[in-house]
């Protein structure tokens, strides 16, 4: 079992943070697509440290599968062989708005992303022809001039992140493992997830030992109760914005959404989490039928299963932890050795993320 954590460096900077996060004990590193691009922080750490590399998640729909190939079978040599390929679809306004790229049929578009990107490492590799026709991606031209050859370290693994049944069981049809995003509860893995991934997998005529399963754990950690409340609060936080966006109510930052905004007064439109307590306190109606009651509910379903880690005053390594059992947390790394970032929450504020990899099957209790 391995634990990854974010690599969350400005550029320029990768490479010593990558030290300071392999002293830690931590087994790979990981980084996200967020203020900086998400491929050059590990072109610093593959030459710094002998750790697993991984995008958690590289947009895909924005890029082509031809661009995605280069910059894995690139990382896969500079990292020799230690380099995974980590996909995600995002949600559709952040496709339109921020990438201005087209969304339409994510786990259409994913699955045929990640078989063009498989088709040219297979031209690559056997030094063949490439001949890829889909319905979305066309690539039928490699000159010599831009093939690289074969990799000597073979081409690195393709992992899709994935949260709903559907793109679930895509990911386990055509990719070779999981990520599971980190808004889940241990029912929601073993009812919803490991069923999709046996769906697809069988779709696939594959054997869970052929398919690597990675759950994302959200963690709070700090010294001493205040530290550690304000762990839990910024945590709640991300868990608030998380289960309002997965019920419509997204981020709204237009002039065209403000003048929406006005035009619906009864529609919370929220840019932080005191706007959702603001809205929870007034009993707002956030869309039909969902009211304080629903939002609390679901909230406070996924918060209680936050792990809470208190800090020794010398702090030991990172160890693995539980990957299902939100109860089980284990003493880690100081708050700033474990990545906030993608909680959301800044290191100061004493909450993180960690990844944890086992390669052990997971089998759903009969009960």
């Amino acid at each position: 079992m391995k634990v990854h954590v974010q690599l969350d460096s400005a550029p320029g900077a990768g490479a010593a943070r990558s030290r300071e996060l392999a002293e830690t004990g931590a087994g790979g590193l990981f980084t996200f697509e967020g203020p900086h691009d998400v491929f050059f922080p590990l072109v610093e750490a593959a030459s710094a440290v002998d750790l697993d590399l991984m995008t958690n998640v590289a947009i895909a729909f924005p890029r082509s599968p031809m661009h995605l190939a280069h910059s894995a079978n690139d990382l896969q040599l500079l990292s020799r062989g230690h380099f995974r390929l980590g996909l995600g679809s995002q949600i559709k306004p952040h496709i339109e708005k921020r990438y201005s790229a087209t969304w339409s049929r994510p786990a259409a578009r994913m699955k045929e992303t990640v078989a063009a990107v498989k088709a040219i490492f297979t031209a690559w590799e056997n030094t063949s022809t490439l001949n890829f026709r889909g319905e979305f991606f066309t690539h039928t031209l490699m000159p010599p001039t831009f093939d690289p050859g074969p990799n000597p370290y073979g081409p690195p693994p393709i992992l899709m992140g994935a949260l709903g049944p559907v793109m679930t069981r895509t990911a386990a049809e055509v990719a070779d493992g999981l990520l599971v995003m980190p808004f889940h509860t241990q029912r929601h893995f073993l009812e919803r997830t490991l069923p999709a991934v046996d769906a697809g997998l069988r779709e696939s005529g594959r054997t869970r030992d052929e398919f690597t399963i990675i759950p994302q754990v959200i963690v709070g950690v700090g010294r001493g109760d205040d530290q550690l409340a304000a762990a839990a609060r910024g945590v709640r936080a991300l868990v608030e914005a998380r289960w309002l966006r997965r019920h419509g109510i997204t981020d709204h930052r237009s002039d065209a959404d403000h003048t929406r905004r006005r035009r619906h007064p009864r529609r919370v439109c929220c840019r932080d989490s005191a706007a959702v307590r603001r809205a929870c306190r007034r009993s707002v109606l956030l869309l039909p039928g969902l009211r304080r009651r629903t939002v609390r509910r679901g909230v406070d379903d996924l918060a209680s299963h936050l792990n809470l880690v208190e800090l020794p005053d010398q702090a030991p390594k990172v160890r693995a932890s539980s990957v299902n059992d939100s109860r089980a947390a284990r003493r880690l790394a100081s708050p700033c050795s474990i990545s906030g970032a993608i909680a959301g929450i800044r290191c100061a504020k004493v909450s993180s993320a960690v990844i944890t990899e086992t390669s052990i099957p997971i089998d759903t209790p009969s009960t």
